[in-house]
């Protein structure tokens, strides 16, 4: 079969006839629902005009919020200026000095026994002459307290200054003692502490030629008395944080006890200079408050 040639230029009817038939054909499938008109979004801003009215108090709250906040505001600290060395070089700290200095005792804060003492100053300080002692009579409460801890009967000699050195102890560390059972026994060969029998004996020179040995030995007594019978040293942090600096340095130190009593002798006699006498005279201050 011969197929008809269509001049150049001219549509093929053909063609036309198959546009023309699918045109009257086209339309939606059953079901479809025809799309909605494109919405056209405009981006431009809307005219000046007034703001929709918003509700009273939603109004209010966020006018209120607007004039209540501030900003907060924070201090600035100052930055240290670094200093520079003989070659240029910045140097944090100072050559030859340390970085830190440790606590001094006037700057501790309130002790108790459970409290930990600072390190000993970095200066030595000078020691304070000792006090001289008085021989005025003593305060009838405290001769109460101190004529039950003699053995020895009133009038023995050297009874009167033994007592007024004890009497520096304080009320409360008088009465503890005397509480505990501790006794005081004039005339013995020398000045200690026997623990069995809980008597503080004291040989008779030493009343004025070596008080320290009769606070130390009392001392011994009411480390006992304040521990109800153990050394209340062996538990104090205080003590214990202080042994242990001290015997790094003096491996001689035999025990947190003989510690503790010859520390509190030498700040009765006089002697101060350490972070653990400020301790010391925390428990002292304490006993001759009570009343």
């Amino acid at each position: 079969m011969q197929i008809p040639s269509i001049p150049p230029g001219r549509p093929d009817p053909r063609t036309q006839a198959l546009f023309k038939r699918n045109a009257l054909q086209m339309g939606p499938l059953q079901g479809e629902v025809e799309p909605a008109d494109q919405v056209e979004i405009s981006h431009r801003t809307p005219p000046p005009g007034p703001l929709p009215k918003r509700d009273s108090a939603e109004a209010l709250e966020q006018e209120r919020n607007k004039k209540s906040y501030r900003r907060p505001t924070y201090p600035t600290l100052p930055v240290p200026v670094p200093r520079a060395g003989p070659q240029g070089w910045l140097l944090s700290t100072p050559a030859g000095q340390p970085k830190s200095r440790e606590m001094r005792e006037d700057e501790l804060a309130i002790y108790s026994r459970h409290h930990q003492v600072a390190d000993e100053p970095g200066e030595e300080e000078e020691p304070e002459e000792p006090e001289q002692e008085s021989h005025e009579d003593l305060d009838p409460q405290l001769g109460r307290w101190l004529a039950g801890l003699f053995e020895d009967r009133p009038g023995t000699p050297g009874r009167d200054r033994l007592a007024q050195l004890l009497s520096r102890f304080g009320l409360g560390i008088l009465r503890l003692c005397q509480r505990h059972g501790v006794r005081l026994r004039l005339g013995a060969d020398g000045t200690g502490f026997a623990r069995e029998q809980l008597r503080v004996e004291v040989a008779g020179a030493d009343l004025e030629a070596n008080p320290g040995a009769i606070y130390e030995a009392f001392a011994q007594a009411y480390d006992v008395a304040l521990g109800k019978g153990r050394e209340a040293s062996l538990d104090s942090l205080a003590v214990l944080t202080n042994f242990h600096q001290a015997r790094a340095k003096n491996a001689a130190l035999d025990s947190p006890p003989i510690y503790f009593a010859q520390v509190m002798a030498d700040f009765l006699a006089g002697h101060t200079g350490t972070s653990m006498h400020g301790y010391v005279d925390y428990l002292l201050q304490q006993s001759r408050q009570e009343t």
